[in-house]
């Protein structure tokens, strides 16, 4: 009996742990729209902060409302991790044609796919401010 090999190997945690941050950065920049400035500064505030103890702001819970900061944080790491670990991993077995195709192929993919939509969302926003301006 073979044991069934999963693509992505052993950083597939990785990714369940970038998911779950960006939820987090999802969550912490949502929660705070609807909320006047008394609401978000509780969000912040730790559970017992000056006498006030809030559902929300119990440990675990204020997570999903407040954990944004720290899920940045773990989000870059994990990304940097994620990166990086290939790369090197060409570098150490010496697989330098591999490292060069790999590393070109991601610099102009990352690239396209970072800069792409907030080119489009630029032109967007350019070509409306314009069409106004004619009105």
């Amino acid at each position: 009996m073979t044991t069934p090999t999963i693509p992505g190997g052993s950083a597939l945690w990785l990714q369940g742990l970038r998911g779950i941050g960006a939820l987090f950065v999802y969550f912490h920049h949502h929660q705070q729209f609807p909320r006047d400035d008394v609401d978000a500064i509780m969000l912040e505030r730790s559970f017992g902060y000056r006498g006030t103890y809030e559902l929300a702001t119990m440990p675990f819970i204020r997570l999903l409302f407040s954990g944004g900061h720290f899920a940045v944080a773990v989000f870059f790491v994990a990304s940097g991790y994620a990166l990086s670990a290939t790369p090197l991993r060409l570098i150490h077995a010496a697989k330098y044609d591999q490292f060069g195709e790999m590393i070109a192929s991601s610099l102009f993919r990352r690239w396209l796919r970072l800069f792409g939509p907030v080119f489009v969302t630029t032109l967007v926003v350019i070509l409306f401010q314009h069409g106004a301006e004619a009105l």
